[in-house]
């Protein structure tokens, strides 16, 4: 049960920083397109002075709400994503320390057992 239970644990922190590394992946997507959505809407000004000013006034402010909303779903996603690898992380804590009561269980009712014969 040795090998198992360092199994285990290395799954458990593998686990927690995976989800660590997820959230603070969604947390920089986000930012990214959120502060990209402002800069979208500037950069479609230059293509003002071209004379595509009525186009470009009807596409900045869809192209900037859809920016915004894909850096909340992203967030979102993220959060629930690395949420699940926590309880993974824990799950694996936790059936580590019931396989190492069960091997300690076996072990204490075997040497009861050839004490009784």
């Amino acid at each position: 049960m040795n090998g198992n239970s360092r199994t285990l644990r290395i799954a458990a922190v593998a686990s927690y920083v995976v989800a660590s590394v997820t959230l603070i992946a969604g947390l920089v997507l986000t930012v990214s397109l959120v502060t990209g959505a402002s800069r979208a809407v500037s950069l479609l000004d230059t293509f003002s002075f071209l004379g595509l000013g009525p186009l470009t006034q009807m596409l900045a402010r869809p192209l900037q709400a859809a920016l915004i909303t894909a850096g909340i779903v992203s967030f979102v996603v993220s959060v629930i994503i690395s949420g699940l690898l926590y309880g993974l992380g824990s799950l694996c804590g936790v059936i580590r320390q019931l396989s190492l009561r069960v091997t300690a269980l076996e072990k204490a009712l075997s040497e009861r057992g050839k004490a009784l014969q």
